[in-house]
């Protein structure tokens, strides 16, 4: 049911951001009671399933910094040809573990690990938000919408303007712009000998404060 599918999806946000009901009620300018009704997908006192208004929606997409479109179109306002909603599930990644950030066609923000890629939809604000993260982080920007972590640059081709991050099979390779590429040479240079002497010298035990992140990471 529509009015089933946006509740969840709310419930899903708050929690993603560890808003209790109280909190979120403060935040929307709703009562939590009714927050908890939408979520549950009826309304306790009158029977008659719940579907938020446009203007309540809106109150719900400033709140919880999402988008307002999209919660439109899941609770069926909006036509929308492909799916109603967008099923994520909430996960906790260390960014001492994530290779590189990059935004791509789709506006996706995409964590690449080693092994792994998580994907999350952001509002501008959460984007901004994460570039201060990452760059607190030594992350490095390279081009507009993609960073990297310094700490897994293992070579860098100031010719081709390819870095390659993570090693061996599971390495991957980025592009880096000439302009970037000469504001960040000295520190990048850097980084590639620090990381390879940590590489060849297995007596020396680098350890990293973890840098968590709460992503929700988007199932297809």
């Amino acid at each position: 049911m529509i009015q089933n599918d946006i509740g969840k999806h709310l419930e899903l946000i708050r929690l993603s951001k560890d808003y209790s009901l109280r909190t979120a009620g403060k935040l929307c300018k709703l009562s939590h009671g009714y927050i908890r009704d939408v979520e549950l997908g009826d309304n306790r006192k009158t029977g008659p399933a719940i579907i938020p208004q446009p203007q309540t929606l809106r109150k719900f997409a400033e709140a919880y910094q999402t988008d307002f479109n999209e919660l439109m179109r899941i609770a069926g306002h909006i036509e929308d040809v492909k799916s109603s909603s967008t099923v994520f599930n909430t996960i906790n990644i260390d960014l001492n573990n994530v290779l590189f950030v990059q935004v791509d066609e789709s506006n996706r923000v995409q964590f690449h690990q080693s092994d792994r890629i998580y994907y999350e939809n952001m509002t501008l604000h959460e984007f901004m938000q994460l570039e201060e993260l990452l760059e607190s982080n030594r992350f490095i920007r390279v081009h507009s919408g993609t960073y990297v972590n310094l700490n897994h640059i293992s070579e860098y081709n100031e010719n081709s303007g390819h870095l390659q991050v993570g090693r061996g099979e599971t390495g991957k390779v980025v592009e880096i712009t000439w302009v970037r590429g000469q504001m960040l040479k000295n520190e990048i240079l850097r980084s590639v000998a620090a990381n390879k002497r940590l590489n060849m010298d297995s007596k020396v035990e680098f350890v990293q404060q973890p840098a968590m992140l709460k992503v929700r990471n988007l199932q297809f």
